[in-house]
């Protein structure tokens, strides 16, 4: 997909989860083992940010659980506490460009 296309399709995924009702999205994070969860980041980086609905990330074993529940007509409550802080102080950013030359061996 070219960019615009992804951000087009995500914005229709957005708004498809927002109409079911969706007040989050889960999804397994191949890091992570044991509880040990890791962040991601699937929010466009337009419009305003607090329109998202949260996305959390938990292990593949703990996703696969809840879908092996789900699928055998086992209800699962998820509770989950996120907290989330914008900090627009420092939006500066820089990109660090090197070259690294070839070791030549003869």
């Amino acid at each position: 997909m070219t960019p615009e296309e992804r951000t087009a399709f995500q914005e229709k995924q957005r708004s498809f989860f927002v109409d079911e009702g969706a007040l989050a999205t889960v999804s397994a994070s191949a890091r992570g083992e044991s509880g040990t969860v890791f962040a991601s980041n699937g929010s466009p980086r337009t419009g305003d940010p607090t329109k998202n609905l949260p996305s959390i990330a938990i292990t593949a074993e703990n996703y696969n659980r809840i879908e092996r529940l789900v699928s055998h007509s086992v209800p699962v409550k998820l509770t989950l506490d996120v907290k989330v802080k914008f900090d627009v102080n420092d939006t500066e950013a820089f990109n660090v460009v090197g070259e690294i030359p070839a070791h030549q061996t003869e």
